[in-house]
């Protein structure tokens, strides 16, 4: 595998007056076209010195191999993004973080239970891993959390439901879990029938569980995300019980206001898919389609505002996204693109970018080639 770090350069100011181009063969700000974005950054590469020598925490072990996995999960705390589980061909309990200081991964002690398609979630300085699909296409009710300061897992609790593909966000020191793919547990692919649930919850820190009202949408493969103090769910796939689908879409989104046990009407977002979404301390929304199929340009939800607005779509050099997260108040996502076509579908190139819904700007700040 072969990394590249590159820094942002602003077209102007910051490149001393010119635009400057990228090195050969580097990618650029993400555009819809597949060139630089207008008014936007250019990727350049560069030299190790440029990044910044910054004191270990002990927990990370430095490594060139990012995840190398699709469809694990993805949550921001400290300076980190950090990526649980996923698979490479089959479930895995692979854990790895990205330094966004060093624009370096790291390799982390795994968890039990191999998965995919956990609910992560940062609460009170830890990362909790929630659920997921077992290699058995099993789902999973298990809760096991993560303590970057010792560097150690403890498995917490499980929930009343057995969901992959859960949504889950952080409300202060509780955490909201909603919906999900449930099955029949009859443990056979050829027999095995998947819906979406509408089941929902509370976990505190300790583990303990109390349940809520149910959505008013069962689904799977949203997002769910903190404004203020009330937790919200957005988009995802619906897949009727008892019905030979593979679902749809929805725009709907749910809240669930402090203090509160049943869910209300948000504002629908602008197109129905599954979805990853980030909400940043000013209150902005932002929500991303998870493949290019689905929807390339973010929805945007400002500040007291009740009707979406569209950004710039991605490139095809985030075909796929795996995850989003606010970290020192900047959006990171973690993207790949398939260059194998469809006789080899396996992600080749990971990256991780930036995007600034206040500038409709993407860029790219770290791209591994997984060549072997």
């Amino acid at each position: 595998m072969r990394a590249r770090v590159f820094t942002a350069c602003a077209l102007v100011a910051a490149c001393g007056g010119e635009r400057r181009a990228p090195a050969p063969g580097l990618p650029t700000t993400v555009g819809s076209d597949g060139g630089d974005a207008a008014g936007g950054a250019i990727g350049v590469a560069s030299d190790v010195a440029d990044v910044p020598d910054v004191a270990s925490d002990g927990c990370g072990t430095p490594t060139a191999d990012p995840p190398i996995t699709s469809h694990g999960g993805v949550a921001g705390l400290g300076h980190h993004l950090y990526w649980f589980a996923g698979t490479d061909g089959a479930p895995t309990t692979r854990a790895r973080r990205f330094d966004v200081r060093t624009r370096r991964w790291e390799t982390l002690p795994e968890p039990d239970g191999a998965r995919i398609h956990p609910a992560v979630v940062a609460a009170g300085g830890a990362l909790y891993v929630i659920g997921g699909v077992s290699g058995s296409f099993l789902g999973m009710s298990d809760i096991h959390r993560f303590d970057p300061a010792a560097c150690e897992w403890r498995h917490v609790g499980a929930l009343p439901w057995a969901p992959g593909s859960a949504q889950a966000t952080a409300v202060g020191d509780r955490i909201v879990v909603a919906g999900g793919r449930i099955d029949n547990r009859a443990g056979s692919l050829y027999t095995l029938e998947i819906w979406s649930s509408d089941q929902s919850a509370v976990l505190d820190t300790s583990g303990t569980i109390l349940p809520l009202s149910p959505l008013a949408q069962a689904r799977n493969d949203g997002a769910a995300v903190t404004v203020g103090d009330a937790a919200w769910v957005l988009g995802g796939n619906v897949v009727p019980k008892g019905v030979d689908t593979i679902g749809r879409g929805t725009d709907d989104v749910e809240i669930l206001a402090a203090g509160a046990t049943t869910w209300t009407a948000g504002p629908s977002l602008p197109f129905s898919a599954e979805v990853f979404a980030v909400a940043l301390p000013d209150r902005t929304v932002v929500a991303f389609g998870r493949g290019v199929l689905e929807s390339r340009a973010p929805a945007i939800l400002d500040p007291g505002k009740t009707t979406w607005r569209t950004g710039q779509k991605r490139d095809a050099k985030l075909e796929f996204l795996e995850g989003a997260a606010v970290i020192d108040g900047v959006i990171y996502l973690l993207g790949n693109e398939i260059t194998g076509g469809l006789s080899n579908p396996a992600p080749d190139i990971y990256r991780v970018a930036t995007y600034d819904p206040r500038t409709d700007r993407w860029t790219i700040v770290n791209e591994v080639v997984a060549d072997g």
